[in-house]
C-alpha cells in the first residue's frame, strides 16, 4: 500500500475499532477516520495524495464524514474525487462518492471541481442529470478562466441545453476558450452554418483544421 496509508495505519492503533471486514476477508478503515487524520497531517505539511477505504455517497455520508470533507483542501478534494471516479487502488470506483467530493470543492470556488461537477450533472454520472445545474457550474468555472468549461458552456448556448439558446454568447465563449479543440471545432460549425457569425466556409475549414491538429 502507498506510504500515506501505512503511516495512517501506524498512527492509529486505536482505529482498530473502525476497521471493517470485507467479503474477501480484507479490512478497510472509515472515511471519517482517515480524513480526520489527514487533516491533522495537512496542518504540518501539504498532503497531495489521499487514499480512503470507504465509499462516500449522499446516501451513506455521516455527519462525521461530511465535516471531514470540509477539513480537506479543495485541491485534495478534487484529487480524491478523481480517485473515486477512476477507481484508483485502493479507492473503490464510486461516481456518487466522486460527486460528493467535487461538490464540496466546487462550493469553495475550485474551478476544476466546478467544471467536472458540471460534466457529471450533464451526463447524469453519479447524480441525477440536470443540464441547468451543469451550465451553472460550467459558468462558475468559465468565469475563473477554465477554457474547457468555456467550451462546454459555449456548447450549451449553441444547443440551448440547460440555458436559453444564444448564438452570440456561444461564439464569444468559443473564442474565449482559445486553443481548446472542442471550441475551435464548434466555432467552425458556427461559421459553416452562419450561426452567431457571418457564414464563411473558408474560416469554418480553418477552425476544423486547427481542432484536428490538436
Amino acid at each position: 500500500l502507498p506510504d500515506i496509508f501505512n503511516r495512517f495505519w501506524a498512527d492509529n492503533t486505536p482505529a482498530a475499532n473502525s476497521k471493517k471486514e470485507t467479503d474477501s476477508g480484507g479490512v478497510y478503515v472509515t472515511f471519517g477516520d482517515f480524513c480526520c487524520w489527514s487533516a491533522q497531517q495537512q496542518s504540518r505539511q501539504e498532503q497531495d495524495t489521499l487514499i480512503v477505504g470507504q465509499q462516500l455517497s449522499p446516501r451513506n455520508t455521516t455527519s462525521k464524514s461530511a465535516s471531514s470533507l470540509q477539513a480537506l483542501s479543495p485541491k485534495a478534494l478534487y484529487k480524491l474525487g478523481m480517485q473515486y471516479m477512476r477507481g484508483e487502488h485502493p479507492v473503490p470506483k464510486n461516481a456518487e462518492s466522486a460527486v460528493s467530493c467535487f461538490r464540496a470543492a466546487a462550493d469553495r470556488r475550485h474551478a476544476l471541481s466546478q467544471r467536472v461537477l458540471g460534466e457529471c450533472l450533464m451526463a447524469g454520472d453519479g447524480v441525477s442529470k440536470d443540464p441547468t445545474q451543469a451550465a451553472y457550474y460550467y459558468q462558475l468555472a468559465a468565469l475563473q478562466g477554465d477554457t474547457i468549461a468555456q467550451a462546454h458552456l459555449g456548447v450549451c448556448y449553441l444547443t440551448g441545453d440547460g440555458v436559453d439558446r444564444d448564438l452570440d454568447e456561444a461564439v464569444r465563449l468559443f473564442r474565449a476558450a482559445g486553443n481548446d479543440p472542442v471550441a475551435q471545432f464548434n466555432l467552425g460549425v458556427c461559421y459553416a452554418k452562419g450561426e452567431g457569425v457571418s457564414k464563411d466556409v473558408q474560416k469554418a475549414v480553418e477552425y476544423y483544421e486547427r481542432s484536428a491538429k490538436q
